[in-house]
């Protein structure tokens, strides 16, 4: 379900997001796994690659391979690791790229700023599993479309309008309220029915 009126969930919008981001957001979508002893000691699952940073290849055909960063092209979307290159047919050499996700972190560049951001991200394992604030708004949301639902002709019945089109003007639940004499005049139509069948076929 869709949390965030301010995301669009259409893909080409997305894709156009994704593809012309700003380099602050492309730092934090090239993030890489940290390995599980970083992890444990870290309490946290990934962080951007930096420049200096000891990776290690955990997909594609140079699976295994590991080294340093050597360079974040964040315009390119990869990183470069060092005596991770392939000859060219003129005899050149040249830096093989790495998407990000395909490494993961076996040790880290510390600094000032480094250490900052990983106490920012440090979590508890005891509220890994809590309910954020997120969840707690999209369960609200939930339990307000859920109405309760009488028993009998005289309750209100709710027609929803969830698989109609959405068009301006549209309210999200119309209610139509029902007579509180119904049941009566009901019964009174089919004894009028029953009343008039023998005299029409005498």
């Amino acid at each position: 379900m869709k949390t965030n009126p301010n995301v669009s969930s259409q893909r080409r919008k997305s894709r156009k997001a994704h593809f012309t981001a700003p380099s602050s957001i492309r730092r934090k979508l090239m993030s890489a796994q940290l390995s599980k002893e970083l992890a444990a000691k870290w309490l946290t699952r990934s962080i951007p690659v930096r420049h200096g940073d000891t990776v290690k290849v955990v997909r594609g055909p140079n699976k295994g391979r590991e080294g340093k960063v050597t360079e974040v092209y964040r315009r390119k979307w990869c990183i470069h690791i060092e005596k991770l290159i392939k000859e060219k047919t003129n005899g050149q050499q040249a830096k093989i790229p790495i998407h990000p996700s395909n490494v993961q972190v076996t040790n880290l560049r510390l600094d000032k700023d480094r250490k900052t951001i990983l106490g920012r991200k440090k979590r508890d394992s005891s509220s890994k599993h809590s309910v954020t604030k997120m969840d707690e708004g999209a369960l609200a949301l939930t339990s307000e479309d859920q109405q309760p639902q009488g028993a009998g002709p005289t309750a209100n019945h709710t027609h929803s309008l969830r698989g109609q089109p959405k068009q301006r003007g549209y309210v999200r639940q119309a209610t139509i309220p029902l007579p509180t004499d119904y049941h009566l005049s009901v019964r009174f139509v089919v004894m009028l029915f029953l009343l008039y069948l023998p005299v029409h076929f005498s």
